[in-house]
């Protein structure tokens, strides 16, 4: 154990360690970040093999309360706040969430009992309803306004924005 510590104080620590410790520094944050995406993979892909293993009805539940719940406490918050964004943020979503809903509500009584379906629907309403995404303006810009017709009334909208911010 002498000639450890003799090492350690002579060589490793005053020569080795400095050209060391930033490689380590560097690496350690890349081996977290590596653990973490590791250990947040893991924990989904139980989540969802769990998720696979329910019946049809359990899973269509699920995903009702996962689209409605978070959005609807969201909007109720949104609506006390003197804020216009966070009103048109959740109204829209829940203009595309009412769409998608008849949608799978038409659809999955021919595809409903197909592996993933109900999966599909829970990435779709998590596309359009968190903030990260935009997913729900996307939608609302690109398919709903189009189909109404209203793309001229949405470009006056903009407009009207964007004079008021300048």
């Amino acid at each position: 154990t002498d000639g450890a510590a003799f090492l350690f104080n002579f060589i490793f620590g005053p020569i080795i360690a400095p050209l060391i410790q930033p490689i380590v520094q560097k690496a350690d944050g890349w081996i977290n970040k590596i653990i973490s995406m590791v250990t947040n993979a893991t924990h989904l892909l139980f989540v969802w093999f769990a998720f696979a293993l329910l019946p049809a009805a359990l899973k269509r539940a699920i995903w009702i309360i996962l689209a409605t719940l978070y959005p609807m406490g969201s909007s109720i918050i949104s609506v006390t706040t003197p804020e216009v964004a966070d009103d048109t943020f959740w109204l829209t979503y829940w203009s595309c969430f009412g769409c998608l809903f008849i949608i799978i509500d038409f659809i999955e009584n021919f595809i409903g009992s197909f592996p993933g379906f109900y999966t599909l629907a829970i990435f779709v309403t998590i596309y359009l309803m968190l903030p990260l995404f935009r997913g729900a303006e996307h939608v609302f810009r690109n398919i709903l306004v189009p189909l109404a017709g209203l793309q001229e009334l949405l470009v006056r909208k903009d407009a009207d924005f964007v004079r008021k911010q300048a």
